[in-house]
C-alpha cells in the first residue's frame, strides 16, 4: 500500500492501464467530510509519480449475492464513457480486495461478484489463487511477456438485449442498409456488424485516411441512422449508439480484426462492450461474420478481438439448458499485477 496519501491506496495494472484502489471504509462516513477527503485524496494521488489512469473506491457490498461494490471516482465519467472507463480496470477490484484482506478466500480458485456503481452492471471475477492471493505465476500469462501477472476472467451478467430489448434487435440475422449487408446485435452495447471487404478496406488504410474520406463517412452515417431505426433506437443522429464495427478475419483461428466507429469516426481501439457484441454476432451461423473465422465449440466460447491499438480476449458462456445461442454471461480476460 502506498503511504503518500492520507488514505492508503494500491496501484494495480489491468492489462496496460494503471488504477489506484482505495477502501471506501477508510474515508469519512459523513457525506461532506467524505467529499472533501475524496477530493484531497484524488489530488494527492494525481500529484505522485504513480499517475494512475483511474482512481477507484472498493467496499464490501450490502446487496445480497454481491461481494464488492466498485466505483470509479476519477476521472469524472460522462454517461457515454462510463462503461469503458469502468471495465478497463475492473479486474483490479477483486485483486485489491484479496491483497488487502477485504475479502478472504481459500483454495485454488475464487469467484467474486462485483457491482459497478457507475453503470449498475454486475460482474463475476474468477481468479486462480495461491496462498489466498491472485496467482501471479498463472500459466495463462506466462507467454505474454508481461512478467509476473495473473489472469482474471471478468464475466458480466444480463447483457443480452439490455438496451434494445433483444440480442438481435431488428429480428433478422441479416439486414440491408445502403446496399450493404449487416447484422445488428446488442450484447452489451448496440452494434451494427459489417464486413470490411464490402467496403474494399485493407489493413493499409489508416484512421486518418478513413476519417477524412467524406463519401465513406457519409455512407457509414446513413447506415448507422437506418440501423438505429431498425434496432428500435429511434433517431440516433445525436446518439453515440449504435456503434459500427467493420470486421475481417483475424490472424489465427477464433480471432477477428475489428475497426470500430462511433458516430462514424474510427476509434483506434474497440471498447469492451462492443467486443462482446461483435463476438456474440459471430456465433450465429447466418450472421455476416460467422464465416470469417473458425469458432470453438462447447459452452464456453473464446474469441480474440483485435483492433489497431489493442486486443480483447472475449469469453461467452452459453446456457446448457437452452438450445441455440443463449448467452448467460459475457466477458473478457484481463491480466493484473500490483505496481
Amino acid at each position: 500500500m502506498n503511504g503518500q496519501s492520507p488514505y492508503p491506496y494500491q496501484v494495480i495494472r489491468c492489462d496496460e492501464t494503471d488504477a489506484a484502489f482505495l477502501k471506501r471504509a477508510d474515508l469519512p462516513a459523513d457525506p461532506q467530510q467524505f467529499s472533501t477527503a475524496l477530493a484531497e485524496t484524488v489530488s494527492n494521488i494525481r500529484d505522485t509519480k504513480d499517475t494512475p489512469h483511474s482512481i477507484v473506491l472498493v467496499s464490501l457490498s450490502e446487496e445480497e449475492g454481491v461481494d464488492l461494490d466498485y466505483e470509479v471516482v476519477y476521472p469524472a465519467l460522462t454517461t457515454e464513457g462510463a462503461s469503458e472507463a469502468c471495465l478497463s480496470v475492473l479486474a483490479g477490484a477483486g485483486t485489491f480486495a484479496l491483497e488487502t484482506g477485504l475479502v478472504k478466500k481459500v483454495g485454488e480458485e475464487a469467484e467474486l461478484c462485483v457491482k459497478i456503481i457507475n453503470t449498475n452492471h454486475k460482474c463475476d471475477l474468477l481468479f486462480a489463487l495461491k496462498d489466498g492471493r491472485p496467482d501471479y505465476e498463472d500459466e495463462e500469462t506466462a507467454s505474454t511477456g508481461q512478467g509476473a501477472a495473473a489472469a482474471v476472467f471478468c464475466l458480466l451478467h444480463s447483457l443480452s438485449g439490455a438496451i434494445c430489448g433483444g440480442i438481435i434487435p431488428s429480428g433478422h440475422m441479416q439486414d440491408e442498409f445502403e446496399n450493404i449487408q449487416a447484422t445488428c446485435v446488442d450484447n452489451g452495447v448496440p452494434v451494427v456488424c459489417l464486413r470490411a471487404d464490402d467496403f474494399g478496406l485493407n489493413e493499409q488504410k489508416t484512421a486518418q485516411q478513413l476519417n477524412q474520406n467524406k463519401e465513406f463517412c457519409q455512407q457509414l452515417e446513413a447506415i448507422r441512422i437506418k440501423a438505429g431505426m431498425a434496432m428500435g433506437l429511434a433517431d440516433v443522429t445525436d446518439k453515440s449508439v449504435p456503434h459500427l464495427c467493420l470486421v475481417s478475419s483475424g490472424p489465427e483461428e477464433a480471432s477477428l480484426r475489428v475497426r470500430s466507429f462511433i458516430r462514424s469516426v474510427w476509434q483506434p481501439s474497440t471498447d469492451h462492450l462492443a467486443a462482446l457484441s461483435v463476438s456474440a454476432a459471430a456465433l450465429y451461423t447466418k450472421s455476416v461474420l460467422h464465416h470469417l473465422t473458425p469458432l470453438p465449440e462447447g459452452l464456453a466460447r473464446q474469441i480474440k478481438i483485435i483492433s489497431e491499438s489493442s486486443q480483447i480476449n472475449v469469453l461467452l458462456e452459453l446456457n446448457p439448458k437452452q438450445p441455440g445461442i443463449d448467452i448467460l454471461r459475457a466477458g473478457f480476460i484481463q491480466t493484473i499485477k500490483p505496481v
